[in-house]
């Protein structure tokens, strides 16, 4: 009657638990598989996020500061314009005038040569404009700077100098102002560049704490279903232990006379055959 329940017996009537075993097995591995391919999703994406905010970073950085190195010329140079012409009007040698004209000449030049830089850069549509209403200030301003330079180098001074402090200067000032105001544009896109990037971390900070949750809680499923697959292996053990036991007691009971004494010879237990 015992045979009957031995594991091969069973597995001939079909029902097998190592298939239920197996089973398990497989259904553990998928689920840990797609937990860690959720994970590594989770982490690709934070690295690209980061990523991507160090790329935008870097770029917009080292754009406004060729904005701000280009206006800062510009500024510079409309200064010297305006300095060189007051040379102008202390000199009274000709040689002098002549070269100080040239200088003049050079500083048109390289403000022009920063503009076309400035203009190659990438402008949102408020730069432009601002940038437009800087070139009719500037150009204006231009053409009356060369014209009081040429009066100079002619010995009209008295008509040059009254050009110079009524129109000149005061339009030398627009044109600062103008360019200040481009600045403070640029200073503007700054600071909404700096929210972006808090945005990004943030964002990247949360996917992070994400992963790490995410693997926190994997450890800890794993290391259940580690100890469950444990104890279940040692019930097992321990159930098949009993029948390996029992089994052994039942031959023993067919073939065998057997009791049981103690130390006073009393018989504790006896088996059928023994009666």
């Amino acid at each position: 009657m015992s045979a009957d329940l031995k594991p091969s017996n069973m597995a001939a009537n079909g029902f097998d638990l190592t298939r239920l075993f197996d089973l398990s097995k497989h259904q553990l591995v998928v689920a840990v598989l797609i937990i860690f391919l959720a994970l590594a999703y989770v982490l690709y994406n934070g690295y690209s996020n980061v990523k991507n905010t160090y790329n935008s970073t870097i770029e917009t950085i080292v754009e406004q500061q060729q904005k701000l190195h280009l206006l800062t010329d510009m500024a510079n140079v409309a200064r010297d314009r305006s300095l060189i012409l007051l040379k102008m009007l202390a000199e009274d040698d000709a040689f002098e005038l002549d070269e100080l004209n040239q200088e003049f000449s050079k500083k048109a030049l390289s403000y022009i040569i920063n503009r076309q830089k400035l203009v190659a850069l990438q402008l949102n549509d408020v730069e432009a404009d601002l940038l437009a209403k800087q070139d009719l200030l500037a150009g204006r301003n231009q053409k009356l700077q060369t014209r009081i330079a040429e009066l100079f180098l002619d010995g009209e001074r008295e008509v040059a100098k009254k050009l110079l402090f009524e129109q000149a200067i005061p339009g030398q000032d627009s044109v600062l102002r103008q360019i200040n105001l481009t600045i403070e544009e640029y200073n503007k896109k700054t600071l909404l560049f700096i929210d972006e990037v808090k945005n990004g971390f943030q964002s990247s900070s949360r996917n992070f704490l994400l992963l790490g949750g995410l693997l926190l809680i994997t450890g800890i499923v794993v290391i259940a279903v580690i100890m469950t697959r444990v104890s279940r292996k040692d019930e097992r053990k321990l159930t098949q232990a009993l029948s390996d036991l029992a089994e052994q007691k039942h031959a023993l009971d067919e073939h065998a006379i057997v009791s049981i004494t103690d130390l006073r010879g009393n018989i504790n237990y006896a088996n059928n055959r023994f009666c």
